[in-house]
């Protein structure tokens, strides 16, 4: 069943002009979607991108899409990462562009999808014909997500007009309300809040300037949004403890210290920055120097030997929201050295009046031999007796 939406080709009765070219605009976009389609068709692309470090596989993961433009569908599968030109204007009605996942989209720390969009500057023009912000909703919230990121072109069409100057921008969930460690299936992508038919209008009449963000109020192209391969470190192990080493001062207790192997599994760590090892350990080492791209060991790492249970964190210091932390992952040994012990001197002698009260001084002065500061008398401070 189709839904009313009008054509937005009736809209300017009262500019002839206007209405003039936007038919020729409309001309155009049917050329578009004639020869276009059947190119992509013909060209399914499946590829990786990176944007800012993340890895965003496209042209895949998508079980089914609905792209609506009067009540008409034109695709049955986002799986060709077809460009989608639609009219924004009808933006109140229903959504342009539904996907639903193939795997449930988990929120996670960090951005947790990337959109695409082409903003097109036509040949021998300055402007912008197709904006750069949609109105993306999940779970009935609805926001704004501008891809103001520039990746180029789509893979596998390289140097095609159609599918140059693409841009990217981060979608994180938790700004549509979805708890972290929740999860979706379904995006619906709308005009943004800007691209309508009033301000395209005001737009064609100089009352509007043309925009960076959102083209001429109008038109607009996406290439979907697509989750992102987050980092992950899926794992912390501890081996080859020793025992207590004292640090060659026996004497001292709170530099005692025992040594383990620590070995930190992960998946897609970021290009730059450190792998980070925190909490009761203390080391880092480059990304260019991991022992490879699923896991590194640092060896002989120094915890305290105090007899209490050892933390440790890992993380990428180019990508905070990937970390992880083990609590308790060994109890360490105790300590190994013996404190010394304080000269209490040797015997002394004091001779006191009868009725008099010793003190703490006249005692030290009496001791013999070599006394440290800082003893405690017993008993009690009194007369005459035994201390």
């Amino acid at each position: 069943m189709k839904n009313s939406k009008s054509s937005p080709f009736c809209k300017f009765p009262d500019n002839p002009l206007r209405q003039r070219g936007f038919m020729k605009k409309a001309l155009i976009a049917l050329v578009f979607l004639t020869i276009g389609f059947s190119k992509t068709f013909a060209q399914p692309v499946s590829a990786t991108y990176v944007v800012d470090g993340y890895e965003v596989p496209i042209g895949q993961g998508i079980v089914e899409s609905a792209l609506d433009k009067g009540g008409d569908t034109w695709l049955n599968s986002f799986d060709n990462f077809s460009g989608v030109l639609y009219w924004p204007k009808d933006s109140g009605m229903n959504p342009d562009v539904t996907l639903v996942y193939k795997e449930a989209i988990v929120n996670t720390p960090g951005p947790d999808m990337v959109v695409f969009v082409r903003s097109w500057i036509p040949p021998n023009r300055d402007i912008w014909i197709y904006g750069k912000a949609f109105g993306y909703e999940i779970n009935g919230v609805r926001r704004d997500v501008i891809a103001d990121i520039e990746v180029g072109d789509l893979p596998g069409f390289e140097g095609s007009t159609r599918f140059s100057d693409i841009y990217a921008g981060f979608l994180d969930l938790s700004d549509f309300g979805v708890a972290e460690g929740q999860s979706i299936s379904m995006l619906q992508i709308f005009a943004s809040s800007q691209n309508n038919y009033e301000n395209n209008n005001a737009y064609s009449r100089g009352e509007l300037p043309l925009s960076p963000i959102y083209g001429d109020y109008g038109d607009a192209s996406t290439y979907g949004a697509w989750p992102i391969r987050k980092c992950i470190i899926q794992s912390i192990n501890l081996g080859s403890p020793s025992a207590c080493n004292d640090n060659a001062t026996p004497g001292i207790v709170g530099d005692d210290f025992f040594t383990a192997d620590i070995t930190v599994s992960f998946e897609r760590a970021p290009t730059s920055g450190n792998l980070v090892l925190g909490g009761d350990a203390s080391e880092s080492v480059g990304i260019d120097a991991l022992d490879s791209g699923s896991s590194h060991t640092f060896r002989g790492v120094r915890f305290p030997a105090n007899g209490f249970g050892i933390d440790i964190t890992a993380s990428f210091s180019d990508r905070n929201e990937c970390y992880l932390t083990i609590n308790d992952i060994i109890t360490a040994p105790d300590s190994c050295s013996v404190p010394d012990c304080n000269e209490a001197g040797t015997d002394g002698h004091l001779t006191i009046c009868e009725g008099e009260t010793v003190t703490e001084a006249q005692l030290f002065d009496a001791l013999n031999g070599d006394p440290d500061t800082g003893g405690v008398w017993t008993p009690a401070l009194a007369g005459a007796g035994t201390y």
